[in-house]
């Protein structure tokens, strides 16, 4: 049976009833639609985060737990000491002293800190034996695939490999340097670190070594120096003696001194004498006359012995030489000095040569250890989780974003 359509009746705002309910079914239709897109993308989204942060942790855990390689930790602690040697050297200021005291211990955190360097560096690398040595503690079969080492490594990569087993940190309070040592057994861990102490010990030995064999050359050199310059002092005093024809012009003019003040003493005593003759013997008197010849040598002789003491513009003139002599002597003494304090540095350098002044002190010696310390599969699973976690979260984002912008 045939339905004719129904006659449109036209609505007075110029819109058809049948028109309007095809709008609503357009609409239902449209919402439908939407809520099946946001379902669809909420399963979408759940699919990746399993596939992305799930399953990659759960892939670890099985890792950690089942075929990684158990790794077991030695422990040991140590620090640097300078030897307690408070004696003062000769010639030595106070505050050249509590200057070297004040330093002390900053030149024994240094030392700490060049330890600490040396157990990080290629070069205990080579000293415990080279790669073939680490390769026998590191690439053992049984250990799994990502944890061993393999033989056939270069020795930076070895060296690479090598800090991530063995970890020396030093604490800046204290100085005490705390090494970590990890092997794929608990004897290898032990006799790696009891190595690596060992090593540490020897380097602190040859930096003594050396810091006490450089002091006793230095010593050395300056008393060979000080004797040089004794030698060039004496020969520039005996020159001196020589040319001036005095061993000693201070003694010298000591000796003019008295003579000219002997000499005062007799001119006086003349001079009263011939005062006590005035007015009893006549001026042309034989007595009068051989009074003042006397008191006229007398005054030639003080006049001469002034000239030679310190007449100006004659090079030999007694205070001229006794400048040039004090000058001569006072360097002379000068370098004798200079020479007592070398060999007095060299006697006690020489004696500190057969003493320590640097060593290792072992706080706490390397202990076998009985777990496992690593892995650690709890914590290896929640880092794995939250970086998977991290980069999901940041590319559904920028996704997200992105089907935002494209629908507008």
């Amino acid at each position: 049976m045939l339905h004719m359509p129904r006659p449109l009746r036209v609505i007075s705002d110029g819109e058809t009833k049948p028109a309007a309910r095809s709008g609503r079914k357009v609409g239902a239709w449209a919402g439908r639609r939407t809520i099946a897109q946001a379902a669809q993308r909420i399963g979408a989204l759940r699919l990746s985060f399993l596939l992305c942060v799930i399953v990659p942790t759960l892939i670890a855990g099985l890792y950690l737990s089942v075929i990684a390689s158990d790794q077991y930790v030695s422990e040991a602690r140590f620090s640097v000491r300078r030897g307690t040697e408070t004696k003062m050297p000769p010639m030595l200021s106070g505050l050249s002293f509590l200057t070297s005291l004040t330093t002390s211990g900053a030149s024994t955190m240094q030392d700490a800190f060049i330890v600490t360097d040396y157990v990080r560096s290629r070069t205990i690398i080579e000293d415990l034996g080279g790669k073939d040595v680490i390769a026998k503690i590191y690439a053992h079969p049984e250990a799994d695939w990502f944890s061993r080492m393999r033989s056939d490594l270069p020795l930076e990569k070895v060296w690479k490999y090598w800090k991530r087993k063995v970890t020396a940190t030093i604490d800046t309070q204290s100085g005490i340097v705390t090494l970590e040592v990890a092997a794929f057994s608990p004897q290898e861990a032990l006799n790696l670190a009891r190595l690596v102490v060992e090593k540490s010990e020897q380097l602190v030995n040859e930096i003594s070594e050396r810091s006490r064999r450089d002091a006793l050359d230095r010593a050395r050199s300056e008393v060979t120096l000080a004797q040089e310059r004794v030698r060039k002092a004496r020969e520039a005093l005996l020159q001196f003696r020589n040319a001036n024809s005095a061993i000693d012009p201070v003694a010298n003019a000591s000796s003019l001194s008295e003579t000219v003040a002997s000499l005062m003493r007799e001119r006086i005593k003349l001079d009263n004498d011939r005062a006590s003759l005035l007015g009893v013997v006549a001026a042309e008197s034989p007595v009068r006359r051989q009074l003042d010849a006397r008191i006229a040598n007398i005054d030639k002789q003080i006049g001469s012995l002034r000239d030679q003491m310190t007449k100006e513009g004659q090079g030999n003139a007694i205070s001229g030489q006794i400048a040039g002599y004090e000058n001569r002597q006072l360097e002379s003494q000068f370098a004798e000095k200079l020479y007592e304090v070398a060999q007095s540095a060299f006697e006690q350098a020489r004696t500190e040569q057969d003493k320590k002044q640097l060593y290792l002190a072992t706080i706490v010696k390397p202990t076998l250890p009985e777990l496992p310390l690593y892995p650690r599969t709890g914590l290896g699973m929640f880092i794995v989780m939250a970086v998977c976690f991290v980069l999901w979260s940041m590319v559904a984002l920028l996704l997200a974003a992105i089907r935002d912008h494209m629908g507008n």
